[in-house]
């Protein structure tokens, strides 16, 4: 499990470094509170994103394990670890708390519980 986060970390560099530079092409300048001010906007609209995400998974077509499998990102046949991993990385996104207690919010982290529940008692 750790080791699947450690790889996810390498490829977010070049895309920051990628964003840095367009930033820099576009704004004339390198500044690195430009590229702050920009990693904190993408970072508070990542919740709402990933709210939407989990809410639009509950239309999609086909099993209802295969909708779990959507809402918390995992392949089927993973194992509970990756079951528990892929959940504590979406609650931190997900909680109610990092969307204001909106009602949007509060149902999604409804199914992501629903959804962990749901795998790890199948598997």
């Amino acid at each position: 499990v750790a080791a699947g986060s450690r790889a996810a970390a390498p490829a977010a560099a070049p895309a920051a470094a990628q964003l840095q530079a367009a930033t820099a092409r576009a704004t004339g300048s390198s500044s690195s509170s430009t590229m702050e001010s920009l990693l904190r906007l993408a970072q508070s609209q990542m919740a709402a994103w990933e709210t939407r995400r989990v809410l639009a998974c509950a239309s999609l077509p086909g099993s209802v394990r295969a909708r779990h499998q959507a809402v918390l990102r995992v392949s089927p046949g993973v194992s509970v670890e990756v079951v528990g991993a892929a959940y504590r990385r979406l609650s931190l996104q997900i909680h109610p708390d990092k969307n204001g207690g909106s009602r949007e919010g509060a149902e999604a982290f409804q199914m992501l519980r629903a959804a962990r529940d749901a795998l790890t008692s199948l598997i």
